[in-house]
């Protein structure tokens, strides 16, 4: 298969697992034993509020599909995209407290999480590049 190919394999990949991992985390609570669950329910420690935390969320969602897109057909910006939506994550988790997560949701995030490193080390720092910087047309 064609590095084009591979490199859009894996992001394929990394981007299922976190639409999993998504999911997973919405329906699944109810895999927390109750404590965890009554926690989860009564959280105070989250330094902003969820008006604010809602309207991230959507703004990040809209760039990582951009993003997403972008990596999928090369555009160059989306690998700038890709490293700045890492960026702003990093710096907003602390602000969302504790997090409790089932096992499951832990293993998507974390698979993505490496599957993305890959996509993004790829798109700077293999054949992939040229591509991505319109020099050359891998097969």
């Amino acid at each position: 298969m064609s590095p084009k190919t591979n490199f859009r394999i894996l992001l394929s990949a990394a981007t299922l697992l976190e639409i999993a991992g998504g999911a997973l985390s919405m329906v699944g609570d109810h895999w927390l034993p109750l404590e965890l669950q009554s926690y989860l329910n009564s959280r105070s420690d989250v330094l902003i509020s969820p008006a604010l935390a809602g309207i991230i969320a959507a703004a990040g969602l809209v760039v990582a599909v951009v993003t997403v897109f972008g990596l999928f057909v090369f555009w160059g910006p989306s690998r700038y995209l890709a490293m700045l939506l890492w960026v702003v994550g990093c710096a907003i988790a602390p602000l969302l407290g504790p997090t409790v997560e089932s096992c499951w949701v832990s293993l998507c995030g974390e698979l993505s999480a490496g599957a993305f490193g890959a996509v993004i080390a790829l798109s700077f720092f293999s054949p992939v590049r040229d591509v991505f910087n319109k020099k050359e047309q891998l097969v």
